[in-house]
């Protein structure tokens, strides 16, 4: 089915140009498409992947061979597949199943390392050390990196360079043209865009920004000048023969020319013998830079020989130029203009984590939320309502407890809002709620964040000093005890005006921020005076997300509070449709709003046999997994189809899965 493409007027749609389809161009690409912006890749050689970029060769007599310029080993082992009740824990580069494609989990795999040191002159291999890796290697990675599927708001060009930048009143103006051609001016083509970002190593950054006369701080361009990369030798090889390294492992070396050699491991048909990447100590090569290719195979080839076995069949020399970062710099990427935006991101920054491919995540990671509210600030301004494109819209479920997150999980949420007695609009759950909850999510084998309400009583949302400092001490505690965000609320009235207290809302905000947590406003938003307001008092708190149903019972009759809420917002925060959203029409409110998040309750009413009615209630509410995977089903046919679903399954009684008297009390969650 073809991608879904909502025809907003052009002045609406943001898009970003990333220069660069390494890694971090990559990661990026991504990101920015599950936010919702409009990109265009651009990578100057075939196919993607920058300085990881694999090598297919036909090799005559042996068949195809692919090699790694080096290999993705992404940490440590840090989940056991044999004891999946075990907590979950994902390798440094921070890849979660459910950011990228289902399939995911499954590309992740362990290969043994081994390590050579020399002892009276003899190589003594050491014990092996389980790694992560992905299937497929540097191929295998890049594949799950690259955005799949058909996508008019994505732009995807390789064998292409970027020639010049130039600032074009809010945006750039980008000049390309194809590898190889002429440098006649007949033959480049400009591209617009609101803002760029380059991910190729820093020194070739520079390189562009000089060429095209775009200036940045002395101090800056004196940092980033330092950053240093390490260039090295590679010998790939292809033998025949029974292989001496496992499929995927590595051994690597002290006291030798070799740094490291590995076998390209590749799934499916086997070739004759094993396909070898040995890459030379980087001061070996440093000092042999200049020397001939058959020199240096002379010397490299009998110490590869023993972890290759067989008969050699071929070989190729490559020197290679920015291998990896030696020297990183601290700050996760540089801003090298604020107006119009353009940032250089990288595995050169992030020098506070452990490793070039971490680095590399990182950066990108933070370098498109940096440009997402840079947009999202540059659009209020000029007054431009902004419009996401089509992207993955995140599911979020109401849940009460450890089960209950299990059924959720199972029914395709990404996210989860943990609370007690959603029966009356929600409230603070316990410590240990969230515990066996956390402890759920791990069992499920998904990266599923979890949320936590704090409220501590039903009613409005003007609370004494003593209810705040129950609130706040339950923020701490909730947050010590691995909530991913917190959710709350706090409203003073000044006459018939209701509006935000800034100042209550920053005290539990800094809470969440100073843990590196999410803070998200609760429904209390719906109980405003004026909304657009409240808006700009949550920006300026930076509150991360707000729940909201457009100021009405159910979120598809207040669709045009909640778009206009989407197109000012931006990217500075998330607005969540809530309130009453079913399987009927949730496709409905994700078209005609722009929301990429969406909370549901999806409960139904379960009969407690032991409770008599005479004294209380003998039913509660449970989240239903049927209806669940539905609504889950709905949302996914939204994403990828314009056709909206037949007939409107309105649940009158359910308000997020919460029943709602008014406007005035809506649901805290």
């Amino acid at each position: 089915m073809r991608s879904p493409v909502i025809h907003w007027e052009d002045n609406m749609t943001m898009r970003v140009i990333v220069v660069g389809g390494g890694i971090t161009g990559l990661v990026a690409t991504r990101k920015f498409r599950n936010c919702g912006v409009a990109v265009t890749l651009i990578e100057r050689t075939f196919p993607f992947g920058g300085r990881l970029r694999p090598e297919r060769v036909d090799v005559p007599g042996y068949g195809q061979a692919v090699f790694d310029p080096r290999p993705v080993f992404l940490g440590p082992a840090c989940y056991n597949l044999d004891h999946p009740e075990a907590p979950l824990g994902f390798p440094p580069l921070g890849l979660r199943p459910d950011e990228f494609r289902p399939e995911t989990l499954g590309a992740l795999r362990t290969f043994p390392v081994a390590h050579v040191e020399s002892r009276d002159g003899d190589p003594v291999p050491l014990l092996p050390i389980e790694r992560v890796s992905i299937e497929g290697g540097a191929k295998g990675l890049i594949d799950l990196l690259l955005p799949s599927g058909r996508d008019e708001h994505l732009e995807l060009f390789c064998d292409t360079e970027v020639i010049a930048l130039e600032p074009d009143g809010r945006g750039w103006r980008v000049r390309v043209r194809e590898c190889g051609t002429l440098n006649d001016d007949r033959l480049t083509r400009t591209i617009h865009a609101d803002a760029v970002l380059l991910t190729q190593p820093i020194p070739a950054a520079l390189a562009l920004l000089d060429a095209s006369n775009v200036k940045i701080p002395d101090l800056l361009g004196d940092e980033l000048r330092r950053v240093r990369y390490e260039r090295t030798i590679t010998v790939t090889a292809a033998y025949r023969g029974p292989a001496q390294l496992p499929a995927g492992g590595a051994v690597s070396f002290s006291d030798s020319p070799l740094a490291l050699v590995f076998d390209n491991y590749s799934p499916g048909p086997s070739p004759p013998g094993p396909a070898v990447t040995a890459v030379a100590n980087a001061d070996w090569a440093a000092e042999h830079w200049e020397e001939s290719d058959e020199e240096i195979s002379r010397t490299l080839l009998p110490l590869i020989a023993p972890w290759a076995g067989g008969e050699l069949v071929w070989h190729r020399v490559q020197r290679r130029d920015h291998y990896r970062a030696t020297s990183r710099i601290r700050m996760p990427f540089a801003e090298a203009s604020d107006a119009p935006p353009l940032l250089i991101a990288g595995d050169g920054f992030a020098g506070y984590v452990s490793n070039a491919l971490d680095a590399a995540y990182t950066s990108a990671t933070h370098a498109v939320t940096h440009l997402c509210r840079a947009l999202g600030r540059e659009a209020r301004i000029a007054n431009r309502p902004t419009r996401r494109t089509p992207s993955a819209v995140s599911l979020e479920v109401c849940v009460t407890s450890a089960a209950e997150a299990h059924i959720a999980i199972g029914g395709g949420a990404d996210r989860l809002l943990l609370c007690a007695a959603p029966e009356v609009g929600g409230l603070t759950p316990t410590v240990d709620a969230l515990r066996l909850t956390r402890r759920a999510v791990a069992q499920q084998r998904r990266a599923v964040p979890v949320t936590v309400l704090i409220r501590p009583r039903v009613g409005g949302f003007g609370y004494s000093s003593d209810e705040f400092e129950q609130m706040r001490r339950d923020a701490r505690r909730l947050l010590k005890a691995g909530a991913d965000g917190i959710a709350f609320g706090f409203l003073h009235a000044r006459g018939a005006e209701v509006r935000i207290d800034a100042e209550r809302c920053r005290s539990l905000a800094a809470l969440a921020h100073g843990r590196g947590r999410t803070a998200v406003f609760n429904r209390a938003f719906d109980c405003l005076t004026d909304r657009r307001t409240g808006l700009q008092d949550l920006l300026a708190l930076k509150f991360d997300r707000v729940y909201t149903s457009g100021a009405r019972r159910l979120a598809l009759d207040g669709t045009s509070a909640l778009a206009e809420a989407v197109g000012y917002g931006g990217w500075d925060i998330e607005v969540v449709a809530a309130g009453g959203i079913t399987a009927g029409f949730v496709g409905c409110v994700v078209r005609e709003t722009g929301c990429r998040h969406v909370l549901v309750g999806q409960r139904r009413r379960h009969k407690d046999p032991t409770a008599s009615h005479r004294l209380i209630d003998t039913e509660y509410g449970v989240v239903d997994g049927a209806r669940l995977s539905e609504t889950t089903a709905a949302l996914r046919r939204a994403e990828r189809d314009d056709e909206l679903a037949s007939g409107l399954g309105l649940d009158e009684d359910e308000e997020c899965g919460v029943p709602v008297t008014s406007v005035s009390q809506p649901d805290a969650a």
